[in-house]
C-alpha cells in the first residue's frame, strides 16, 4: 500500500496511518529520502492516529530533521497525540520539530 500524502506550495504532508510508524518505516524512509533529495519544500508528518513511538521511529524522525535542517528546511509533526509528545519531551527532542 503506497503512502498517502498531500502537496501544497510550502510542504509535502505525509499522512501516517495506524498507531505506530515502525511498520511503515522502510517505505516512509524511502519516500521521504527521495522527497528531501528532489524537492525544496518543507516536510510535514500528519500523525493523528499515532499513539506509540519507539526508538526506531525517533531515530527516523531525527534523521529527517537533520537532513532538512542542513538545507534550511523544517519538519512539522501534525496532530501529535499526548503520549507521543510526552515521549519526545522525555527524550529531550521535542524542540527539534515544529509540533502542531
Amino acid at each position: 500500500m503506497p503512502l498517502k500524502y498531500t502537496d501544497n506550495n510550502e510542504e509535502r504532508i505525509y499522512h501516517i496511518e495506524g498507531d505506530t510508524i515502525t511498520s511503515k518505516s522502510i517505505r516512509l524512509e524511502e519516500n521521504v529520502q527521495k522527497f528531501i533529495k528532489n524537492d525544496e519544500r518543507d516536510l510535514s508528518l500528519d500523525i493523528i492516529n499515532l499513539t506509540r513511538i519507539d526508538s526506531l521511529s525517533i531515530a527516523l524522525l531525527i534523521r529527517f530533521e537533520k537532513q532538512l535542517s542542513e538545507q534550511n528546511r523544517i519538519i512539522k509533526l501534525l496532530n501529535t497525540s499526548e503520549p507521543v509528545l510526552k515521549v519526545l519531551e522525555m527524550a529531550n527532542i521535542d524542540d527539534r520539530f515544529t509540533i502542531e
